[in-house]
Order: structure tokens, then sequence, then C-alpha cells
């Protein structure tokens, strides 16, 4: 799959987002064709640089997919793009579980998953780094807060 090498990175999980937060950020394109099915309308929720995660669990996952910044349709990031997670505050601990290297695919959302925990003596609310490195270099970076101490109370809508 061609792809850019920016980084366009959407949530998979939105649950922790606010709805007043996916709607600022929802993003619709064309996810296809394929051999096999038309193209079609999706709509996802972009990674922005200040998204704030309401998890209500001072430990757990979250989920996002390793697209690039086509303007017209998901693609995937290019293979072998690096995805990466660093803790920004005190005591928290992040790990990539899954997702990186990009593997070669024609999926327009590879799934990527980052783990977190606060530890007794983390700073919460707590933030994270999101990086893509593409095979050409090209690094582009979220940053995340994780606040653990509760759940939206108008929760994001779409999925």
């Amino acid at each position: 799959m061609l792809s850019t090498s920016a980084a366009g990175a959407v949530w998979l999980d939105t649950s922790g987002l606010t709805n007043a937060a996916c709607t600022a950020n929802a993003i619709t394109k064309t996810s296809g064709p394929t051999l096999t099915s038309p193209a079609v309308s999706v709509t996802k929720v972009a990674m922005s640089g200040g998204d704030t995660v309401y998890t209500g669990s001072y430990a757990g996952s979250l989920y996002f997919a390793a697209t690039d910044n086509n303007a017209y349709r998901f693609n995937p990031m290019a293979a072998a793009t690096v995805v990466s997670a660093t803790a920004q505050t005190t005591g928290l601990t992040v790990k990539v579980a899954g997702g990186s290297p990009v593997v070669s695919t024609t999926a327009p959302f590879p799934g990527v998953g980052v783990s977190y925990e606060f530890g007794d003596d983390a700073t919460v609310p707590g933030a994270l780094a999101l990086s893509f490195k593409s095979p050409s270099g090209l690094t582009t970076t979220y940053t995340v807060t994780v606040d653990p101490r509760s759940t939206p109370t108008t929760p994001c809508t779409i999925q």
C-alpha cells in the first residue's frame, strides 16, 4: 500500500474520550475500495496534539490505528513504521504492547496498543508521547493526557 510518510493516527477505542472532543476531531474519509468491496465513507476520531482520555483506571490500555495523513482516504502507515510510547510525567509507565513495527497491509486501520500504569508516586493526570517514525525517517508525535480518576460523563458516540 502506498502511503504518505506523515502519521494521521486515529483512535480505535474512543470510550475514554468526551463527546465534545470526538465531535471536534471527527474526520470522514473513504475506506477502500478493495478487490471484494467498494469504497465507503468512514468517520473516525483523529488524534490531536492534546487529547485527554478519561480511563477510570490506574492501569490499562489505549488503542489507536496507524493511519497516514492522506487527505482523501484512510490508509495504513508505511510498512516498517515504528511506533513508540514515552511517559512524560513522573510515575507513569507506558509500553507499546502491539502493532509496532507496522506490517505491510492494505487494511486501512492497523491497530496499535499502548499499555499504561500509574505508580504510587505518579503525577495524576499523566501524559505520554506517542510517536510514529516512518521508514523515510519522518516522525509524527502526539501527546495524550491520561486521567485515571474518572470516565467521561458524556462519552464519545463515534466508534
